[in-house]
């Protein structure tokens, strides 16, 4: 498996949370040059947990199949002199922020806050066919050192498989971690963007079928909704940034390269009927983000101290999850996430007020959430983590654990797999333990979570396994 370095902004976080010790400077981030098998590789090993991250893909085979067949019809469009060897898949993430993503090696995705906002099927098509040229026109290549490394601080980059003769360093972490956990914060150039905006609109209108207006629309009606700004876009204009010209630009090229279009100005293509059921959804997660801010605030009240104040919010969250889940099995939906959400709020009651069967309910839908998706991470983590603490079953908790660790893409509860694979082979009941791994997944939960919960029991046990650590090194210099 290719793993994809990591190697980033561990030092940077530490001075950002108000360590004043002088830090030495952080590797600078090596030349990466990925083949396009490499690309496809990395992404695809990567998938997952990005889609874990982002909230998983949206449980509607219809619409993602819509979405998968107005990509394909632009696919086929692509010109003999552009790459065509990229194995593109269309996806829909169950996210409400506006955005979309394109990945090195072909995977575009929309999340369904962007669904809900678009007028019609052109404009899909407009959305898909931009993070397509991303792909198509090499955008990754210049910027591969930003997406596929993690700066944790240390002298030497971290190295993965696949660029390790290129970049040697003494720690590596999985492709999946450093694609999701970059992924969402990655950005173009405003030069890339305007590119893929030029490229999108030869895309569209080679289709025959949709109109490269779209292309000018849908910029103009995501500008339009910054103005007051909309929550939901942050997300969008802070992983697209563009000339503030840039409509006028798209305007410019559609006069001049496309005239018949504009003469003609034909109907747009309506959305598939899959669209419309989709937005029909959004009761269920109105009161699924209800229960999310009660779970958030009894999880503050129980750090805080006040676990009656906490249990009262924490069962206020489960009533609400329990009407979310209604309502979405009603529009025929059943949602993993949901069930590891309510997971927690009932692991958290039991913490709150140790009651078996709230811990016993909370075992039930982590459950379920994996049999409804077997790559949802929490289900994963937490199972793992019963299976470790609780049934003390080691070699079920190594396999999930092994596996929540590669989808974990950042997060609520990123890197906590790896330190919970740490004791897992600092243990000395399991057969298999190994005081190698537990250093090794030691350092790799301080690279990610340095001010993390766990961080000084790991840096503990890490002194006791490997003195030498360089990360260790690094947070000596802590106040």
């Amino acid at each position: 498996m290719i793993e994809v370095i990591l190697v980033a902004l561990f030092a940077a976080a530490l001075f950002a949370a108000g360590c004043r010790a002088p830090a030495p400077a952080p590797a600078k981030p090596p030349l990466i040059k990925l083949s396009a098998e490499q690309k496809i590789k990395v992404t695809q090993e990567g998938a997952a947990a990005f889609e874990s991250a982002c909230g998983g893909l949206f449980p509607d085979a219809n619409l993602q199949k819509y979405v998968e067949g107005v990509g394909a019809k632009l696919v086929i469009t692509i010109p003999e002199n552009h790459p065509r060897n990229f194995p593109f898949s269309f996806r829909v993430l169950n996210a409400k922020t506006v955005n979309a993503f394109a990945t090195p090696g072909g995977y575009i995705y929309v999340t369904r806050g962007l669904l809900a906002i678009l007028d019609n099927e052109d404009e899909l098509a407009a959305v898909l066919a931009h993070q397509m040229a991303h792909v198509t026109m090499g955008h990754f290549d210049k910027n591969a050192s930003a997406l596929l490394t993690l700066n944790v601080g240390l002298e030497k980059p971290a190295p993965a498989e696949a660029v390790a003769e290129q970049c040697p360093g003494p720690l590596s972490l999985p492709d999946g971690t450093v694609l999701a956990r970059n992924l969402r914060e990655f950005r173009f150039s405003g030069e890339d963007e305007a590119e893929a905006d030029a490229i999108a609109m030869q895309y569209v209108a080679r289709t025959n079928k949709y109109d490269p207006r779209a292309v000018v629309d849908v910029e103009g009606m995501l500008d339009s909704l910054q103005s007051p700004p909309v929550a939901e876009m942050r997300s969008w204009r802070h992983t697209h940034p563009g000339p503030s010209d840039r409509k006028r630009r798209m305007e410019d090229i559609l006069t001049a390269k496309y005239p018949e279009v504009v003469l003609a100005a034909k109907p747009f293509v309506p959305l598939d009927a899959a669209v419309a059921k989709m937005t029909g959804t959004k009761p269920c997660f109105d009161l699924f983000d209800r229960a999310e801010k009660q779970r958030d605030l009894g999880e503050r009240m129980l750090r805080c101290g006040f676990p009656k104040n906490a249990k009262e919010r924490l069962e206020y969250a489960s009533a609400l999850y329990d009407k979310a889940m209604a309502r979405a099995k009603e529009s025929g939906l059943v949602i993993a996430g949901f069930y590891s959400a309510r997971a927690l709020a009932l692991y958290d009651m039991f913490q709150s007020a140790p009651d078996e069967q709230y811990r016993n309910r909370a075992r039930e839908d982590f459950d379920d959430a994996k049999r409804i998706d077997g790559d949802n991470f929490v289900a994963r983590l937490f199972r793992g983590y019963f299976f470790l603490a609780v049934d003390k079953f080691y070699k079920k908790a190594e396999e999930e654990l092994l596996e929540a660790a590669r989808l974990d893409g950042g997060g609520e509860h990123g890197g906590l797999a790896y330190f919970y694979l740490a004791n897992l082979y600092d243990n000395a009941a399991f057969e298999g333990r190994s005081e190698q791994k537990a250093a090794h997944y030691y350092e790799i939960y301080l690279a990610l979570e340095p001010l993390g919960a766990e961080a000084p029991k790991a840096a503990e046990r890490l002194g006791a396994l490997k003195p030498d650590s360089a990360i260790l090194r690094l947070l000596e210099q802590r106040p």
